[in-house]
């Protein structure tokens, strides 16, 4: 009969002690993993980033359109000639601006400390 209430004794303290661990494990991972805020900022920020992504390759065909129509555009059409070339020069500028808008979105996010970024 004791030596059954002793087995008892064991498995119940055991089993207590087990749940404890787990709920410490469960706990830090919470903590440490989902932080809303964290996740809020970041997702912001690769919205951000991703947007300028966007306009980037928009500026990017742009400026291959307006260099193919700069090509088929004839000797005698100068106003035109000129017009695209003004346009050519915007685009550019437009699209190193834009390059280097995203180059510091990364760096932002990078310095922020998003968990988990894939660029």
């Amino acid at each position: 009969m004791a030596r059954s209430i002793i087995f008892i004794l064991l498995i119940i303290s055991a089993t207590c002690y087990s749940h404890e661990t787990v709920d410490s494990e469960n706990e830090f991972s919470v903590n440490v993993i989902t932080d809303p805020a964290i996740s809020r900022r970041c997702q912001n920020l690769l919205e951000e980033r991703n947007e300028k992504v966007d306009l980037r390759q928009k500026l990017g065909s742009l400026l291959a359109r307006n260099e193919r129509l700069a090509k088929i555009t004839p000797e005698g059409k100068k106003s035109i000639s000129r017009e695209l070339k003004a346009n050519n020069l915007a685009i550019s500028k437009e699209l190193r601006l834009v390059n280097l808008k995203i180059q510091r979105d990364e760096e932002n996010l990078i310095r922020k400390g998003c968990p988990g970024i894939q660029l």
